[in-house]
């Protein structure tokens, strides 16, 4: 039997909205009743055993039982009133028809229960699973982690030549970029690993010539490019890429204009990787010399036809990030033990990288950091391998993992399912100032929330991890308190917040989540305390 958030203790007790509060008509009876009680009841009563003048106890400046202390007590009743109606509604089992059985709400603020709905049902949460994966790779790996890709060689080099093969060993960093593709990237994403400056650094060891291959080692994690289980539309749309120690650019490639799966991520690192070293002046002595293009024999009667001038010949783009060259010598495999470190670049810090995982809501990185847990404190670098060393770290911080049964780091898989209880204690945890939280998109301004939540109420206001399916909608964070308002007395500032609806459509799903994180943001909607304050 599954145990109550009561009897798990701890922030945000369970409990109605009828018992979180008196009626005023109670408050106010047992406020005359006690008012009635012999002066003693306030620690100033005479004793005869004391001298005259003389008291048991300083006296209040107001008694606990005054109705001065009335207006605090208002203010938090109608704060509450307002934000159930607004919150009721939504709701209800009519407002969320095929979604009535399959939708979780939960909103704390302090001790205090705001809203609570179906907090411990198991659903499917979407890309809200990477809150609780960036938290494990955080807490097991450190907000400063850096991933080191190293290239070595079969040798030392000679007067700049290497004798042998160059090897670019992958470390699992899921932002090895080139500047084109973060180019093309949806969402700002200003820090990445850059393969060009690491050509660059080869070119600066002193490398001039290499006689045999680049060879890309994506030995760190299985070979293992997609979840079994995921639909293999996310693949085909370009969803999630090929997962790889070695992914350069998510796993992509381009071809044709386009970036697509790369067949083998290892393989095409290599290639890239190669190209950028012959753009810097290192020559291949395999490298085979391109065929000449098929001459087109002449139409009857005119003459042949004019070759173009070089600047239409040469490859458009980026001079410094060439098309991969299919004619340099590039491919996979491991690097002996014997090889010697030529150079290796540092990626930027995990928290970084965290923050740009959670913004952007990037399935690839999510994935890599769930392998990378995997290899370095698990059974190896596959992805069932990470899921555990995930849960057990979740689970040494005394979160409710028995609500958790999940395949996967990045919320793609429609098996995986968890409660808006795990996601709320697990933002309980980190808290609104943490690096966590720091990823998370910001309303109307950032990430996946830049279009979404724009009024003056919500704007800059909610941080919140989005997430979507289809007929999946869910977001979580943190509501912070109106700039200049200070908090109304007995309300603690912000809130936290966890949403997950199961069976909308995804717009009406978003709207659902937006109308409740709209509402939690009007909270605490709260007369003046002068207006209640008794004369």
């Amino acid at each position: 039997m599954r145990r109550t958030r009561g009897e798990r203790g701890g922030i945000g007790r369970a409990r109605t909205a009828g018992s979180r509060r008196l009626t005023f008509a109670r408050y106010a009876a047992a406020v005359g009743l006690l008012a009635a009680v012999p002066a003693a009841a306030s620690g100033t009563a005479p004793n005869p055993t004391t001298p005259p003048g003389a008291s048991l106890a300083p006296p209040l400046s107001t008694s606990l039982l005054s109705p001065r202390r009335l207006p605090d007590w208002l203010v938090t009743t109608v704060a509450h009133d307002r934000l159930d109606a607004a919150v009721g509604p939504l709701l209800s089992a009519k407002a969320l028809g095929p979604a009535a059985a399959s939708t979780c709400a939960l909103a704390t603020q302090g001790s205090t229960v705001l809203v609570s709905h179906a907090p411990t049902t198991e659903l499917i949460p979407a890309s809200n699973l990477k809150l609780l994966t960036a938290t494990a790779a955080l807490e097991k790996l450190g907000p400063d982690f850096v991933f080191t890709t190293v290239v070595r060689a079969d040798n030392k080099p000679v007067a700049g030549v290497v004798h042998g093969n160059l090897y670019l060993v992958g470390s699992g960093d899921p932002v090895l970029r080139t500047q084109p593709y973060v180019s093309s990237l949806p969402y700002a994403e200003p820090e990445y690993t850059s393969l060009e400056q690491l050509a660059k650094q080869v070119v600066d060891a002193g490398v001039t010539e290499i006689t045999g291959s680049v060879v890309g080692d994506e030995g760190l994690f299985d070979t293992q490019r997609f979840v079994p289980t995921w639909k293999t539309t996310y693949a085909a749309e370009g969803d999630v890429g090929p997962l790889s120690a070695l992914d350069v650019n998510d796993g992509f490639v381009l071809t044709n204009g386009y970036y697509i799966d790369a067949a083998q991520p290892a393989q095409s690192a290599a290639d890239q990787f190669a190209t950028l070293l012959a753009a810097d002046g290192v020559k291949f002595a395999a490298a085979k010399r391109p065929p000449p293009p098929p001459a087109k024999p002449p139409a009857p009667g005119k003459p042949p036809p004019k070759p173009p001038p070089p600047s239409l010949a040469t490859p458009a783009g980026n001079p410094a990030t060439p098309t991969a060259n299919p004619n340099l010598p590039a491919a996979a495999g491991a690097t002996p033990p014997s090889s010697v470190t030529i150079t290796a670049i540092d990626s930027p810090p995990l928290y970084e990288i965290v923050q740009t995982i959670l913004r952007a809501s990037d399935d690839t990185g999510a994935e890599l950091l769930t392998k990378e847990l995997g290899a370095r404190f698990g059974e190896g670098g596959t992805t069932a391998a990470g899921v555990a060393v995930i849960r057990a770290d979740l689970a040494a911080d005394g979160l409710p993992v028995t609500e958790m049964q999940t395949v996967d780091g990045s919320g793609l898989d429609r098996s995986d399912r968890v409660t808006c209880q795990l996601i709320l204690d697990d933002l309980l945890h980190e808290g609104p100032t943490s690096s966590l939280a720091g990823g998370l998109p910001v309303a109307g301004k950032t990430g996946t929330l830049e279009r979404r939540l724009t009024s003056p109420l919500t704007a800059g206001r909610i941080l919140a991890k989005t997430g979507y399916l289809d007929d999946v909608s869910s977001l979580s964070g943190f509501v912070l308190p109106r700039p200049g308002t200070p908090p109304a007395p007995g309300l603690a500032p912000g809130l936290v917040f966890s949403l997950i609806v199961d069976g909308l459509s995804t717009d009406a799903g978003d709207a659902l989540t937006d109308n409740l994180a709209t509402a939690l943001a009007t909270y605490p909607d709260v007369p003046p305390v002068s207006s209640v304050s008794p004369g």
